[in-house]
């Protein structure tokens, strides 16, 4: 399981196998369409790159907890507390 701290620097990131080297560079913000996984990978100079893999219509819900993410980020993240459930 990865720390606090390996969430809010962008390491150790939980990328698809299924996806490959794309999914473990990431795009940043910027290039992305909607409906592509914000769940970060990596940080590269200051810079937040994204998985950016599809998500798919139905299941794109922006404001809703995991609503962002692709199902296989959507499926590792299930179970696991919010930070802020973690600290409390």
């Amino acid at each position: 399981m990865r720390s606090v701290l390996d969430m809010v620097q962008a390491r150790n990131a939980p990328v698809d196998p299924a996806a490959g080297l794309r999914a473990a560079r990431g795009k940043p913000l910027a290039q992305m369409n909607s409906h592509q996984c914000r769940f970060p990978v990596r940080e590269s100079a200051g810079i937040i790159y994204f998985c950016a893999g599809a998500v798919h219509f139905g299941e794109w819900m922006p404001g809703k907890q995991l609503g962002c993410y692709c199902r296989f980020h959507r499926q590792y993240l299930r179970g696991c507390l919010p930070v802020t459930e973690e600290a409390a």
